[in-house]
């Protein structure tokens, strides 16, 4: 947990990650974020629900320090109807193209259903 993200691993095998309202992810946020991501997550793929409701800024710098060092994830959901998530959101995945997939959602239980079908495919 920091001022501008918390993370937590639910019963359900989901990543939680909740962006905090007004947070302004810089470079320095982005290194915090991973190695957090990394000792939470564990070793193996993880199936991701970031909960981007909240109004936030990402700088390039921090998304593409997230892009090149973030561990394997099998899918990211992303939870949001603010139009300035939507943005940075398609932006990360435009310029970044995570190996993984990435969609964005406006409901917490649509993420988690497309989240589980992402395991089923990943584990066959």
């Amino acid at each position: 947990m920091t001022a501008k993200f918390w993370l937590s691993y639910g019963d359900d095998g989901i990543l939680r990650v909740r962006i905090c309202e007004f947070a302004e992810i810089e470079a320095e946020d982005a290194v915090l974020y991973v190695e957090n991501f990394a000792r939470v997550a564990g070793s193996g793929p993880s199936l991701v629900l970031v909960d981007a409701t909240a109004s936030h800024t990402i700088t390039r710098e921090a998304q593409e320090y997230i892009a090149k060092h973030l561990p394997p994830r099998i899918a990211t959901a992303v939870v949001t109807t603010n139009a300035i998530s939507m943005m940075f959101t398609n932006l990360y995945v435009s310029l970044f193209k995570p190996a993984n997939p990435v969609r964005i959602f406006k409901t917490e239980e649509d993420a988690v259903e497309w989240l589980r079908k992402m395991k089923e495919e990943y584990t066959g």
